[in-house]
């Protein structure tokens, strides 16, 4: 009965968070569309549009993220499939995919990973924790900015070596007091201001790194800037993957 009651806040839950982030996109789509639909001339027409289809996009992403989140509540019955993979390959694919979208942003994007990371883990789940990483990067470094990925082993104190995925940027960065803050649902503190991420992506990353037994840390990076660190634990050497 408990579990029931916990999948039903749950779905409530994920309801109001929907509402929420839906409801300035759709407020702003329907005024843009109006203006459309009033001008004669097709430039101003497109000129609408223009800005529109942005919107749209915005509103799509923050959908897909919310019903990421949906999935990835404790209570929600989804069981992940782990499986061998090699997290550098992964990334790597990753960070080609978002070589544009850093190029178009004026950000200088690179990545490292010079040895074989095998870790268990769902393709998708880490391809989307990447990509969310590598989003937040490229919009909140902003124009002119490096970001590196990389994917490395590393020696800790009690664990042994574990696998380790950086996103580094020289960016603003994030103040300490907000470094927790920023891993709940929509938040969106000084550095978020004139932009237009949901406030989804971090909680998205704490929580697929929850689901592979991982863990997320936040530091500055050496001469300013935002480091985010995801360690998981390392999978034996498959020569097939």
């Amino acid at each position: 009965m408990a579990r029931l009651l916990r999948m039903v806040q749950a779905r409530k839950r994920f309801f109001a968070d929907a509402a929420h982030q839906l409801k300035t996109p759709l407020a702003v789509i329907q005024a843009q569309s109006e203006l459309a639909l009033r001008e004669p001339d097709g430039d101003r027409i497109r000129r609408h549009l223009e800005p529109l289809h942005g919107t749209v996009r915005q509103a799509a992403r923050g959908v897909q993220q919310l019903l990421s989140l949906s999935r990835l509540e404790t209570d929600s019955g989804y069981a992940p499939q782990l499986q061998p993979l090699r997290l550098d390959t992964l990334a790597g694919d990753v960070a080609l995919e978002l070589a544009p979208v850093a190029r178009k942003s004026g950000v200088d994007l690179g990545f490292e990973g010079d040895e074989p990371v095998t870790v268990a883990g769902e393709p998708q789940w880490l391809q989307e924790l990447v990509g969310n990483l590598l989003d937040n990067a490229i919009l909140y470094a902003g124009h002119g900015a490096r970001v590196t990925l990389r994917v490395k082993r590393q020696a800790m104190a009690m664990l042994g070596e574990q696998a380790v995925l950086q996103v580094e940027d020289d960016g603003p960065g994030i103040a300490v007091p907000e470094r927790d803050a920023v891993f709940s649902r929509f938040y969106r503190g000084a550095v978020s201001e004139g932009h237009d991420g949901s406030g989804l992506g971090l909680a998205i990353v704490r929580e697929i790194a929850r689901m592979h037994g991982g863990t997320v840390a936040l530091s500055e990076t050496h001469g300013g800037g935002l480091t985010v660190s995801v360690y998981l634990a390392l999978a034996p050497v498959d020569e097939s993957v």
